[in-house]
């Protein structure tokens, strides 16, 4: 039974890197009709192109998600060895602030 679920996931992983990697061929094609269309290349050097701007694109979304997830670890982070926990300022609030409109000579 092991031996079939080791085959079964390794099928699955197979699998998922050629969808994967067609996935990448479908952006790649995308890229390239976008940059005939948009960008006014011929069909060559919108071809020859697309591969850099694809790559160019994955890895700024790779290097922004990193980025993002190591500031949500340094906040929490922050959290976590607060002394304080989390203020409670109620207390100094007990009634609503005279505002000027509110008093009597305004």
């Amino acid at each position: 039974m092991k031996r079939l679920n080791a085959i079964t996931l390794a099928g699955f992983a197979v699998c998922g890197f050629l969808l994967g990697m067609k996935a990448l061929d479908l952006v790649e094609a995308g890229i390239t009709l976008l940059l005939m269309v948009w960008g006014g290349y011929a069909y060559g050097a919108a071809a020859a192109r697309a591969p850099l701007v694809l790559w160019a694109v994955l890895c700024t979304a790779a290097g922004l998600a990193f980025s993002l997830y190591e500031l949500h670890r340094e906040n929490q982070q922050y959290k976590q060895n607060s002394p304080y926990g989390r203020i409670d300022r109620t207390h100094a609030r007990t009634h609503e602030p005279d505002y000027r409109q509110n008093r009597r000579g305004a």
